[in-house]
């Protein structure tokens, strides 16, 4: 899963972002730590509580991972910088650049959106063209 997430340009803030002055945890590890707390299913650093801090560390090659606290303050760091709209459109030009796109439909939904099996609620009206 890491190559996965590498391969797809997760570390490619570099070129956006100052590094850290000072601090045990880099950014580097932030970034995989907090897409790690993604794919677990966890959702915010307050549910780091309920979790093993060496396990999740050992994800990373750490001996543990920071608290809840420290992860706010460093997630603050990268946030007062303001750069991830810099960075989401970087990492969609990457993707895009290497492909003939004709319609990118991003959606999170698995319902039927067309057809007659389709039964659209108020939020998605129906578009005649």
């Amino acid at each position: 899963m890491v190559s996965f997430l590498l391969a797809n340009g997760l570390l490619s803030y570099n070129s956006f972002y100052s590094e850290r002055s000072n601090g045990y945890y880099d950014f580097d590890i932030i970034i995989m730590m907090v897409s790690f707390m993604y794919l677990c299913r966890i959702k915010t650093p307050e549910q780091l509580k309920h979790h093993s801090p060496g396990e999740l560390g050992k994800l990373l090659g750490l001996d543990r991972v920071p608290e809840a606290k420290c992860l706010r303050a460093i997630i603050r760091e990268l946030t007062d910088q303001e750069k991830s709209a810099q960075w989401n459109a970087f990492l969609a030009r990457e993707w895009i650049s290497g492909e003939e796109p004709t319609i990118y439909y991003i959606d999170g939904h698995v319902q039927v959106y067309h057809g007659y099996l389709a039964t659209l609620g108020k939020k998605h009206p129906v578009f005649n063209c």
